[in-house]
């Protein structure tokens, strides 16, 4: 049972940590993204609300896309949770 609990928090601490579920998926050794993100969706509830912030923001500063630096990448920001007004 060690080696599932394990696994289980360190998919839950990548996860709320933002790493992309494709690659949690991949170190825990799912064979599927999907198994991952049904397991483990309870632990990113704010999902939605990061994408629909992250989307504002690349629509609020055109010029950053068009420049193609895919956003806010180089630039300091605040933790996203904070952004939202949760916490991780």
């Amino acid at each position: 049972m060690i080696r599932f609990d394990l696994r289980h928090t360190a998919a839950t601490l990548m996860l709320t940590a933002g790493v992309n579920p494709k690659v949690v998926s991949q170190m825990v050794g799912h064979s599927s993204v999907a198994i991952t993100l049904d397991r483990y969706s309870h632990v990113i509830p704010t999902m939605q609300a990061e994408a629909a912030l992250r989307m504002d923001q690349l629509l609020s500063y055109p010029e950053r896309v068009q420049q193609g630096c895919g956003g806010f990448r180089g630039q300091q920001e605040a933790p996203i949770h904070a952004q939202i007004g949760t916490e991780g």
